[in-house]
């Protein structure tokens, strides 16, 4: 995972290839975050909305669409409507992300995985999205050149590969 400690800055690529610091907060790219820093998600993974909505579920807990808008609003110099929560949460099921129960009339959303587990099940998604369009030898090209054949990362991608292949 990549760090910054700016709110505005998506996942610094371009900053931890080609520059020592985040361009908006002057931040080092070490690989771990400074203390109470969190880690920044890909944008692309669930959009800002979907991101808000979501650490409102992991923050929070389980809710319905108004509880979730409540909760969103509150302070909003911007609030959102009703139907724009409500679609992003239909999003975020459709895509696995959160699970709803029925509750009278209507729905309780509930995250599906955890902020950490979020960001393992994306990288998942990824990795055989990857090995679909590219095939398992691509896989197992990109471990080999990890480095150290005793690396646990090379070994298991070495094993996912393996196992894509038998299919």
């Amino acid at each position: 995972s990549l760090w910054c400690a700016s709110p505005f800055d998506t996942p610094g690529e371009y900053c931890a290839r080609e520059r020592p610091a985040c361009p908006q907060t002057g931040a080092n790219w070490t690989g771990r975050a400074p203390a109470g820093i969190l880690p920044v998600m890909d944008a692309t993974a669930l959009g800002p909305l979907g991101q808000r909505v979501m650490e409102r579920l992991w923050r929070d807990g389980p809710g319905t669409v108004g509880e979730v808008l409540e909760s969103l609003n509150h302070g909003s110099s911007r609030p959102l409507a009703y139907t724009t929560v409500m679609t992003i949460l239909t999003r975020l099921l459709e895509r696995g992300i959160v699970t709803r129960e029925k509750e009278g009339r209507q729905y309780r959303y509930t995250a599906a995985f955890s902020q950490a587990g979020l960001g393992a099940e994306i990288g998942r998604r990824e990795l055989r999205k990857l090995i679909d369009r590219h095939g398992a030898s691509s896989l197992a090209a990109f471990a080999a050149e990890l480095g150290d054949p005793d690396d646990e990362l090379a070994a298991r991608l070495r094993e996912l590969a393996g196992r894509s292949e038998r299919r």
